[in-house]
């Protein structure tokens, strides 16, 4: 941010207050827009759909061959 102009500590206060009501550690993707006159806008998009069947079944992480294994079961009240 600093490299672009942007005050750091402007960023961080306002990523915080959309942040928030968000519970700690879900991975949100995040698009930061600079303006030529240094102004800035976040949009912070929903979590992906990854994040929630890692939670729904139970798993920190994947498997290493995508369609060959799997990595844990989705109960049916979670879908």
């Amino acid at each position: 941010m600093g490299q672009q102009g942007v005050s750091v500590n402007q960023f961080g206060k306002e990523f915080n207050e959309k942040t928030k009501d968000i519970k700690e550690g879900i991975s949100l993707p995040t698009k930061i827009f600079v303006k030529p006159d240094r102004a800035f806008e976040i949009k912070i998009g929903q979590p992906t759909v990854s994040y929630f069947l890692k939670a729904a079944s139970g798993i920190e992480k994947g498997v290493p061959h995508t369609g060959k294994e799997v990595a844990g079961p989705v109960p049916l009240k979670h879908v």
